[in-house]
């Protein structure tokens, strides 16, 4: 009996720790960006988030394209768990549409990290139809923390 109500005790406990969670948000604005990338080339990048704290990950992508022609952007994601070394496999892939215009759009989306504790933007490839000017990039995590 001493040994259920010790396990229950240590259950209620470990609920009780979970309620306390909080998330603490915060964003990153990454440098590293081509300055422009012509139309029908791929930009390769070594740009690394570091993800260890989440779980998923939003990214926001703004660019602008040069006024004509439409197509796809697509941004190659790796992943990697020391930071340093990459995968080939798997890869997530973002594909943009662009609009025939000169005005700079932003998306967003959120990826899982894959259990990853890094991620990195491998490159960006312009099917758009003329020359394409990135203008940001961000991403933000939601982090738990013990309160």
């Amino acid at each position: 009996m001493k040994h259920i109500i010790r396990i229950t005790l240590a259950f209620i406990a470990g609920f009780i720790g979970l309620a306390a969670s909080a998330q603490d948000y915060g964003y990153v604005s990454v440098s590293g960006l081509p300055a422009t990338i012509t139309t029908g080339s791929t930009s390769n990048t070594t740009i690394t988030l570091d993800v260890r704290k989440a779980e998923n990950v939003a990214l926001q992508f703004a660019f602008a394209n040069g006024g004509t022609g439409t197509g796809n952007v697509t941004t190659t994601i790796k992943y990697s768990v020391d930071g340093s070394t990459f995968a080939a496999a798997p890869t997530t892939t973002w594909v943009l549409a662009a609009t025939a215009d000169t005005a700079t759009y932003t998306y967003a989306t959120n990826f899982s990290t894959l259990g990853y504790g890094y991620m990195q933007i491998s490159s960006i490839a312009s099917a758009s139809g003329s020359t394409l000017t990135p203008s940001s990039l961000k991403y933000s995590l939601k982090m738990l923390t013990k309160q």
